[in-house]
């Protein structure tokens, strides 16, 4: 009998990560792929995510990640924010926002995507298209809520 709780209980878990910058800046170079610094997960349940190399890496099962960031300094009015969730290492995702006003620029959103294999690893990559010099992403004046990602089955 125990087995068989055990095992419906294994059934039933869902993989659920809360990440964030930790109170970290980030310099983001103009029209470069970086990937996002997400130093810390509070929250790691079934130890998806790796805190070193800021990959998520599940097992087989549909998943969303909901993001939220801050751009605090450079940016300027027009720029084009892009998040793209990457498989391993290859951008499968993108969500584009524009900057409304030169400064802060807050994008945010919600992606889904499906493991398919379970050795296979996900990361949340920015890119800023822009001129000038690099783009700063969180900021000492703000707290890591303002820079995070929920990583959760479906």
């Amino acid at each position: 009998m125990a087995e068989k709780l055990q095992a419906h209980a294994r059934s039933i878990e869902r993989y659920y990560a809360e990440t964030s910058m930790n109170s970290l800046t980030q310099a983001i170079p103009v029209s470069a792929t970086t990937q996002i610094a997400l130093a810390a997960a509070p929250v790691n349940t079934g130890s998806c995510f790796s805190t070193s190399t800021k990959r998520f890496t599940p097992p087989i099962g549909k998943y969303t990640v909901n993001y939220g960031f801050l751009l605090s300094t450079n940016m300027a009015d027009g720029d084009e924010v892009s998040i793209g969730l990457r498989k391993n290492g290859t951008e499968v995702r993108r969500v584009t926002q524009s900057a409304a006003q030169a400064g802060f620029c807050a994008v945010d959103g919600t992606i889904s995507f499906e493991q398919t294999v379970a050795t296979d690893y996900w990361d949340l990559a920015i890119t800023v298209d822009g001129s000038g010099s690099d783009r700063t992403l969180g900021s000492v004046s703000f707290s890591s809520l303002n820079n995070w990602a929920i990583w959760r089955q479906e």
